[in-house]
């Protein structure tokens, strides 16, 4: 049996280096094979720590992560290469979209958009009408609340807003589950915030949630996978299922045979035709990082020395913020992995 994963790698897929057993993620394919080594893997946290792409490496030694468009088959060679076959081009991206969402919400349960202040999710809405709300996440961290302009493009459209107010304490106790739920260290909180939206999501029953997550890696042909995976697995920790239009096969194909173009005027040109407030279809991208968070008491000694103790050699002091992320989430990720 062949499985694929996706050319952008929304969607994980863990294996054993022996027998091939896959799952969509490290903790899912433990559960399935219990005996599995837990032999931490050195170079990948070395590799994270420094900044570097760990690869198909996971801090598991027998464990590898399938890089976005390929294919693991039965070859005793490993995984190999399944190139991405864009379907025919056929329709204009406005519909194709629109029938990514309808199907979307045609699967059942309560969903709601997951509205940043940008472009994408505000194309999403718009496709969405005034038939979901619309959750806005709000913290009160400096110059990194998005809820001004979120809230515009909700007047816009006329939906349902649910304001999602977090804390930097909030940010800081979300962290831990949050590097449980993606298995790799983080350089930077921004993707807690998703958890936190989702669990608020949930908390109301809401068990879709539609994003414009995807739409720039499309565009850029980005198929790194170091935050779309992240996203959904954060929603998925939450109980909440993530969909992004901008991945359904059909809209990328459709992308894919445009050439490459970080302006986006393709999507520009949809929000225009949508009502899109004029500032997201004419203004340039903002992006925001979270800022840096209290280091006190993240980690506790404790957990830097087991950090330590699997690399086989002491930390350097982290020359910045990032790097004192990548050490401290390092640390929660071996913790996790102890615990569970």
């Amino acid at each position: 049996m062949t499985r694929r994963r996706d050319p952008f790698g929304f969607t994980r897929v863990c294996f054993r280096r022996d027998t091939g057993a896959s799952a969509d993620s490290l903790h899912s394919l433990l559960e399935q094979n219990p005996f599995v080594p837990r032999t931490i893997d050195r170079v990948f946290l070395q590799n994270h720590l420094s900044g570097k792409s760990p690869g198909d490496r996971t801090v598991l030694e027998p464990i590898a992560e399938l890089p976005p468009g390929h294919a693991l088959t039965a070859a005793p060679a490993g995984p190999a290469v399944a190139p991405w076959s864009p379907l025919p081009d056929a329709g204009d991206l406005a519909a194709r979209l629109a029938a990514a969402v309808e199907r979307a919400l045609a699967g059942g349960g309560r969903c709601a958009v997951a509205l940043s202040g940008g472009l994408d999710s505000a194309i999403v809405l718009a496709l969405t009408g005034r038939r979901v709300p619309a959750y806005v996440l709000d913290p009160s961290l400096p110059g990194y609340s998005e809820r001004a302009e979120a809230l515009r493009t909700a007047r816009t459209v006329g939906a349902e807003v649910v304001v999602v107010e977090a804390s930097e304490d909030d940010f800081r106790e979300a962290l831990p589950a949050a590097v449980a739920a993606v298995e790799c260290p983080l350089y930077n909180a921004h993707p807690v915030g998703k958890l936190l939206l989702a669990r608020a999501m949930a908390r109301d029953g809401v068990t879709l949630a539609l994003s414009g997550d995807g739409a720039d890696h499309v565009v850029k042909r980005d198929a790194s996978a170091d935050y779309l995976p992240l996203a959904r697995d954060l929603f998925r920790a939450a109980g909440v299922s993530l969909v992004s239009p901008f991945l359904d096969d059909a809209v990328v194909a459709h992308l894919l045979a445009l050439p490459p173009d970080p302006g986006k005027p393709a999507l520009r040109a949809v929000g225009a035709g949508l009502g899109v407030v004029r500032e997201l279809v004419a203004g340039p991208k903002l992006g925001r990082w979270c800022p840096a968070l209290r280091r006190d008491g993240l980690p506790s000694h404790a957990d830097r020395k087991g950090l330590e103790d699997a690399l086989g050699a002491p930390l350097p002091p982290p020359a910045d913020d990032p790097a004192w992320m990548r050490q401290t989430t390092a640390a929660m990720l071996l913790a996790a992995l102890g615990s569970g």
